[in-house]
């Protein structure tokens, strides 16, 4: 595992998703095609929290404690229970970019991680 590589990469990522999302307006990012897909805005605080409940996270417990059990998540419940596409756009696009430097942050503080860890997840 190359830890710069991939800190490399999420720090494309943020360039990338700030891209694609430059000019949306609301209402095209609360579109839905169809009921079944998701919203730009839907996809966008999926990230966030996957960026906040899962990525960092589990990743913690695979470093650092690889016996415990992951905490469960339901990304896919989440887009409905959690009322997704009537957040404010705005204020989750900063919520997602200020979770991902959180992220950058914490993998540049590691110290001398265990890359070679492995754990089944549930």
């Amino acid at each position: 595992m190359d830890a710069g590589k991939l800190t490399r990469e999420l720090e494309l990522g943020v360039g990338m998703v700030t891209a694609l999302l430059d000019g949306i307006s609301v209402a095209e990012a609360r579109f839905k095609p169809t009921p079944e897909t998701w919203s730009i805005l839907e996809v966008l605080c999926h990230l966030y929290d996957e960026e906040r409940e899962d990525f960092r996270q589990r990743l913690d417990i695979l470093l650092h404690h690889p016996a415990d059990p992951w905490p469960p998540i339901r990304p896919a419940e989440w887009v409905t229970e959690r009322d997704y596409n009537s957040r404010d756009f705005e204020e989750m696009r900063r919520n997602w970019l200020e979770e991902r430097q959180k992220s950058l942050d914490w993998l540049r503080g590691l110290e001398n991680p265990d890359w070679e860890q492995s754990a089944t997840a549930p």
